[in-house]
């Protein structure tokens, strides 16, 4: 018989194994598969631990989305030029296509929020178009004198 015990994670690698699990489970099921018996089980945790770092399951899957949610975890923490340039929009785009063609997460975030309402799927796409706003208020004055209709 094995006695040995597992050794004791704090508390920022319990809510770490449990983002994980989470993000492990929406890889393969998309955000709608997810359930927080999923979770627990993928991140071999009891549920009184998850609730112990979570209050509820929408709860651990918004700190989830803040972290991987592609304009916050990508255009403003990565670039440090001017957004408003030339670089910026070319920036932009290809961090878009890439995080739209490789971010399976990222993929499965904007199927949730096309076909479910709920508080974090409207807040994230209101935030997203928040702060898309000041590209698309310079791409207007850009395209103003042109027959292209930009929004």
């Amino acid at each position: 018989m094995n006695t040995a015990r597992r050794r004791k994670r704090t508390k920022s690698e319990v809510e770490e194994d449990i983002i994980n699990g989470a993000l492990s489970l929406i890889e393969e099921k998309g955000f709608t598969g997810i359930t927080l018996t999923g979770i627990t089980r993928e991140a071999k945790v009891e549920p009184s631990v998850f609730y112990n770092n979570f209050v509820t399951l929408d709860d651990c899957l918004d700190k989830l989305v803040r972290k991987y949610d592609y304009w916050f975890s990508s255009i403003f923490q990565n670039y440090k030029g001017d957004l408003f340039s030339e670089h910026g929009y070319k920036f932009i785009l290809k961090e878009l296509f890439s995080s739209l063609s490789d971010n399976k997460i990222m993929q499965h975030l904007l199927s949730w929020e096309l076909t479910v309402n709920n508080e974090t799927t409207i807040r994230t796409a209101k935030l997203r178009e928040f702060h898309t706003f000041p590209l698309d208020e310079k791409f207007q004055e850009l395209f103003k004198d042109t027959s292209i209709d930009i929004r």
